[in-house]
């Protein structure tokens, strides 16, 4: 996006939180640290945070929801409730060892693994099933923070020191 509509949405931003203040300087690097996005996810994720934030977010904030729209990843009670789903519409029958995987993304594979695998998974006690729940829900939600930060920082490298060093004349 421009930096005119990054500026925009910061500005609107600002807002709908008139408590804090904001000169031209702030709007200016939020602005910067935001160009790098789609206008539109940038868009959709300051109406989310104008919708949902009790306080004005940071840029890290601001970034994380652009990155988190763009990712669509389901929070893990979804992916543990696919995985339920799967395990009883098709047993321990379905996974690596019998050379598919039905059903399930690569984060949640990757936290099923984690905590032992979709086979372990199949045959925990139900006396069990609490502590397997607690495991994936840490795995998954670890893997998926990282996912994001990951997505949200992608960018900055299109930003620079040349962008940086634009705000202010270089004097930040």
């Amino acid at each position: 996006m421009t930096i005119d509509d990054a500026m925009h949405l910061i500005e609107m931003l600002a807002a709908a939180f008139p408590k804090q203040r904001l000169d031209e300087r702030n709007i200016a690097v939020y602005a910067r640290m935001i160009e790098d996005f789609d206008r539109v996810e940038a868009e959709a994720a300051i109406l989310h945070l104008m919708a949902t934030a009790t306080f004005f977010p940071a840029i890290a904030e601001v970034r994380a929801a652009i990155a988190e729209g763009r990712t669509i990843l389901p929070i893990w009670e979804d992916a543990w409730d696919q995985l339920i789903t799967i395990r009883k519409r098709h047993g321990s029958y379905v996974g690596p060892r019998w050379g598919n995987q039905i059903g399930w993304d690569d984060l949640t594979d990757q936290a099923l693994r984690i905590i032992g695998g979709y086979e372990s998974f199949c045959a925990v006690s139900f006396a069990d099933e609490g502590t397997m729940r607690a495991q994936f829900r840490d795995a998954y939600t670890n893997l998926r923070k990282k996912r994001i930060q990951v997505e949200a920082t992608s960018g900055l490298d299109r930003i620079g020191s040349n962008g940086v060093a634009a705000l202010n004349g270089g004097a930040l």
